[in-house]
């Protein structure tokens, strides 16, 4: 799985980050520091110097990329833990909910607060 994803440019969608995802773990797996991909929309080339990078809780290997779409250029970097990199997961992105569907969980966290049981009556 891709961790702490930074984009600069047009970004990338879910199919854009799965191909990252597979692209690395074959790198990995030849021992390659580049490797040229292409998708259904778009083509590029990843990299890694086989650093370690951390962001809070979270480290790994470090990559970057260089996409191409019809949306434009953008340049990625992101990270996969170790534990992925040996146990390989098919699920390698979690999709970033919409707009609507993010504010409506908020909502929700807003109303839950609201109605919660102050804990000097739980006691």
């Amino acid at each position: 799985m891709i961790n702490c994803l930074m984009v600069r440019g047009t970004g990338i969608t879910n199919s854009m980050s799965s191909l990252l995802y597979r692209t690395a773990m074959q790198m990995v797996q030849e021992k390659k520091s580049s490797k040229k991909f292409k998708g259904g929309d778009c083509q590029g080339v990843l990299s890694t110097e086989w650093k370690y990078a951390g962001m809070g809780t979270i480290s790994g290997l470090q990559f970057s990329a260089k996409v191409e779409s019809a949306a434009g250029t953008t340049e990625v970097t992101f990270i996969i833990r170790s534990l992925d990199l040996d146990e390989p997961d098919d699920d390698s992105w979690e999709a970033v909910p919409d707009q609507e569907t993010f504010d409506r969980y908020a909502v929700a966290d807003a109303l839950e607060e609201r109605d919660a049981i102050p804990r000097s009556r739980l006691n």
